[in-house]
């Protein structure tokens, strides 16, 4: 009775082990035949500050140009990652993940870049071309349809400059960071201009003076001379009452008339 029961039970056993296995291999079968159904394709969830990038371009890189259908592909024989790093040979794309959801869709999500300035009027760079920069010190690519509107950035000190993420840039990327996130500073300065020492001029948006900063050090106590100067002296004489206002030297604020009086 004992070794019939045992028998039984294992030749149960059997069974749904092949079973499962047959079943297993026919999900594997039905995956492997299982077709790109159509792309999803978000950037910056949505929510994009910039269009640098639009969901058009990224079909276009991810299909090169059009010339390689992924609909109705066989989805074992798309390399996620090749494709993945095809969207981000675009400058301007900082991330890319690719997915299939269980309907067979490519589920595509795309971060850009953010860029906080723009470098113009560089010289010894391929092209002379313009570029923007990001937080970190990379320098980005422009885009033929579309300008972020940021603080503008020149001088001959990024003359053949091709990235500011080494640590010596350092000081001038705190500094160029700290007029970005400062909402008074954001929306007074409206370019920076380095000399070829790193010595800094700042072009105020409103008024005809300009500002000498000197080198990027100690920026906080610098703009903070800068400030009272803006709400005491400023406010009292004129937006145009000067045409050089220096904070090059510490505690000292010069100040040179536009116009001087005889």
């Amino acid at each position: 009775m004992f070794s019939t029961f045992k028998l039984r039970k294992w030749i149960w056993i059997t069974l749904v082990t092949l079973g499962t296995l047959g079943l297993l291999a026919a999900a594997e079968r039905q995956h492997a035949n299982r077709r790109c159904r159509g792309l999803n394709i978000t950037v910056d969830e949505g929510q994009s500050a910039h269009r640098f990038v639009s969901p058009d371009d990224v079909k276009q890189l991810i299909t090169n140009t059009g010339t390689e259908p992924l609909v109705n592909t066989r989805l074992d024989r798309l390399d996620l990652k090749m494709l993945e790093a095809r969207v981000k040979s675009e400058g301007l794309v900082k991330e890319c993940q690719i997915g299939v959801d269980l309907s067979g869709n490519l589920n595509i999500a795309v971060t850009q870049h953010q860029p906080i300035a723009r470098l113009i009027e560089r010289q010894g760079v391929r092209n002379d071309a313009d570029g923007y920069l990001n937080a970190e010190g990379q320098i980005l690519p422009t885009s033929e349809h579309y300008t972020a509107r940021v603080l503008l950035i020149s001088g001959v000190y990024f003359d053949k400059v091709t990235s500011l993420t080494a640590p010596r840039y350092a000081p001038l990327m705190k500094f160029i960071n700290y007029v970005v996130n400062d909402p008074f500073w954001r929306a007074q300065v409206a370019q920076i201009q380095v000399e070829r020492d790193g010595a800094i001029t700042l072009f105020p948006q409103v008024g005809s003076h300009r500002i000498e900063f000197g080198p990027p050090d100690e920026p906080e106590a610098k703009f903070l001379k800068l400030k009272l100067f803006y709400k005491q002296i400023l406010a009292a004489r004129g937006w145009d009452a000067y045409k050089r206002v220096s904070v090059r030297y510490r505690n000292q604020i010069v100040c040179e008339p536009a116009q001087q009086v005889e």
